[in-house]
């Protein structure tokens, strides 16, 4: 990735959890599963994504970002159908 710029949430994702275990390394081309929590209004993406097992496994702490879903998820979704 371009050095200075901050990696997309997959990588950031995968990277936390080769931390955990080295074997973790997607392979080429594999998706890496991810979830936006919700958090402050001017918090970066990049702090805000975390694996699946980490949402179960602390669902008291974490909401999924309704916001983000919706503007980046389902609204252009709609746009592409209804255009």
């Amino acid at each position: 990735y371009a050095p200075g710029k901050p990696a997309p949430p997959a990588a950031l994702v995968a990277t936390k959890e080769m931390a955990k275990d080295p074997r973790a390394e997607p392979q080429y081309g594999e998706r890496v599963p991810y979830i936006v929590a919700a958090g402050p209004h001017q918090a970066r993406l990049i702090d805000l994504v975390f694996h699946p097992d980490y949402f179960l496994k602390y669902p008291e702490k974490l909401r999924p970002n309704a916001n983000y879903y919706i503007t980046k998820q389902v609204i252009p979704s709609l746009a592409r159908v209804f255009n």
